[in-house]
C-alpha cells in the first residue's frame, strides 16, 4: 500500500464521545503504565542484588511484547478515513535530529541562563541515577529501548489522533509528556522542553513514528552512557 501524506490541522473540532469511544486513549494508558511498571521492576531488584537477573529476564520479556504489540498498532493504524501506508524509516530526518540533538546540548544551558534561571538537578534524572547504578543493564533496557516506544507512541500517535489529530493535539500531548517528566525549576521546563519539541517536530516533518521513536532511543542512551560516566563509584 502506497503511503499518503498525512495531514494535520490546526484545530480540529471534537466531542468527549468521540475520545471516550477511541480505543487509541486506552492503548496509551496501558503503555504508560507497562513502562511504569517495569521501571518499578528495577526499583524493587535493587533491594535484592542476588535474584536481580530474574528481573532483568522479565524486563526484557516485557520490552519485547511492548515493542511487538506497538509495532503492530502502528502498521494497522488508520488515519481518518483512509487506510494509512506506513512509510518507510527516514535516515535524512534522523540525520536532521541528530544534528537538532547536538544543538539541544549546547543551546539548553545558554538559553537557561538568558532566562535567568539557574541550572538545577533534576529529581527525575536523579532518580534513574540511582537505579542505574543499582540495575544497569535492566535500566538501560527501560530508558533506551522501552521508554521511547512507550512514550512515543503514547504522546505522539495514540493521544493525539485519539483528541482529533490536530497540531494543537500533538502540541498538548508533548506539554503532557514534558510535565510527566516532573522538571525541576526553569531550567528543567527548558531541558525537556527543548527535547519535546525536537521529538514533535521530527515526528510531524517526518511523518513518521519510527524517526521520533529512534531520535529518542539516541538520546536516552546518550544520557544513560552519560549517567554511568559521572556516577560515583
Amino acid at each position: 500500500m502506497k503511503a499518503i501524506k498525512e495531514e494535520h490541522p490546526f484545530l480540529k473540532s471534537i466531542t468527549l464521545k468521540s475520545v471516550i469511544s477511541d480505543k487509541r486513549l486506552y492503548k496509551g494508558f496501558i503503555f504508560i503504565l507497562l513502562s511504569q511498571l517495569i521501571l518499578a521492576l528495577s526499583l524493587i531488584s535493587s533491594n535484592y542484588p542476588k535474584q536481580s537477573w530474574i528481573f532483568t529476564v522479565i524486563t526484557i520479556i516485557a520490552t519485547i511484547f511492548c515493542i511487538k504489540w506497538a509495532n503492530n498498532i502502528i502498521k494497522k493504524d488508520k488515519y481518518d478515513t483512509y487506510d494509512y501506508g506506513v512509510p518507510p524509516f527516514n535516515k535524512k530526518w534522523y540525520i536532521i535530529s541528530l544534528i537538532l540533538l547536538i544543538l539541544y546540548f549546547f543551546v539548553s544551558p545558554i538559553l537557561t541562563n538568558l532566562l535567568g534561571a539557574h541550572s538545577v538537578s533534576q529529581e527525575n534524572q536523579n532518580f534513574l541515577n540511582t537505579l542505574i547504578k543499582n540495575s544497569p543493564v535492566s535500566m538501560f533496557i527501560c530508558i533506551s529501548i522501552l521508554a521511547p516506544f512507550c512514550e512515543e507512541l503514547t504522546f505522539r500517535l495514540l493521544w493525539p489522533k485519539a483528541f482529533g489529530n490536530s497540531i494543537l493535539a500533538y502540541i498538548i500531548m508533548t506539554f503532557v509528556f514534558i510535565s510527566l517528566h516532573s522538571p525541576t525549576g526553569l531550567s528543567g521546563w527548558v531541558s525537556y522542553g527543548l527535547l519535546g519539541a525536537i521529538l514533535l517536530y521530527v515526528r510531524l516533518k517526518s511523518d513518521n513514528i519510527y524517526n521520533s521513536i529512534a531520535t529518542h532511543m539516541t538520546w536516552n542512551t546518550v544520557s544513560f552512557i552519560l549517567s554511568l560516566i559521572i556516577l560515583p563509584k
